[in-house]
């Protein structure tokens, strides 16, 4: 594992506590207890990659990986897959389920999204799950054309988080609705005082912004799905 590059002062420190602290080694020995279901999912991580449809030759670069789960389904499919997180503490769990479940072809790399360094070349292919709403609207946009840097010609990009689609005046609709189908979805009440601190505290933006932040940071949104709780972008690098 590798250490996160120094930041100049005016950068956004990623390692700032905005709600949950997740560079915390209790918060990442717990993750997995409240976060992953194992009825779910699974099986929502290998729609993920049915839809990218990885070759057995691709290298895939997880940012934000957390606990690893989804880096070790990409594994399977994958040559080789470097998994980055910003927390250390996150990275060693996931290299210990790494390890346990006897999955070899993961590099596990400290750094975030605006001071990861990729040492290696060009990859064919970026995820992204709910972290990049981390970053104020400013810094997704530079987040997004560091990706796009480390993307081949025509490297694919999958984002998945919280963004929202609703006028203006329908927020407090909107957002009841919301904290109450979180948590309803983990059948735990603690994940309706975390939903509520996600609006209050964190940067999820809006849908239109999000779809033009990308295409400024040089991909083709081929596909942008609202439907369900969290938005989804399939994306190309132009």
């Amino acid at each position: 594992m590798t250490e996160s590059n120094a930041r100049p002062n005016w950068q956004w420190d990623e390692t700032a506590k905005i709600s949950t602290d997740y560079c915390d080694e209790t918060q990442a020995q717990n993750y997995d207890a409240l976060h992953v279901r194992p009825d779910r999912t699974h099986a929502e991580y290998e729609e993920i990659l049915d839809s990218m449809n990885p070759q057995p030759d691709w290298c895939l670069m997880d940012i934000g990986c957390g606990t690893g789960t989804f880096a070790m389904a990409a594994a399977r499919r994958c040559e080789h897959v470097y998994a980055v997180d910003i927390s250390q503490a996150m990275l060693e769990v996931a290299a210990v389920k790494a390890r346990d479940a006897g999955v070899s072809n993961i590099t596990f790399l400290q750094g975030g999204f605006l001071t990861y360094e990729h040492g290696g070349g060009a990859v064919d292919a970026i995820t992204s799950q709910l972290v990049l709403h981390h970053l104020p609207d400013m810094w997704k946009q530079i987040a997004l054309g560091r990706m796009a840097e480390m993307l081949k010609p025509a490297g694919v990009l999958y984002l998945r988080d919280v963004v929202f689609q609703f006028e203006h005046d329908r927020h407090a609709e909107v957002f009841d609705k919301w904290v109450d189908e979180v948590a309803e979805l983990f059948g735990q009440a603690c994940m309706a005082s975390q939903a509520e601190s996600h609006i209050r505290r964190e940067f999820s933006t809006f849908g239109w912004i999000m779809e033009g932040l990308l295409k400024r940071a040089g991909f083709d949104v081929e596909q942008a799905d609202y439907s369900r709780r969290l938005a989804e972008y399939f994306c190309r690098k132009i």
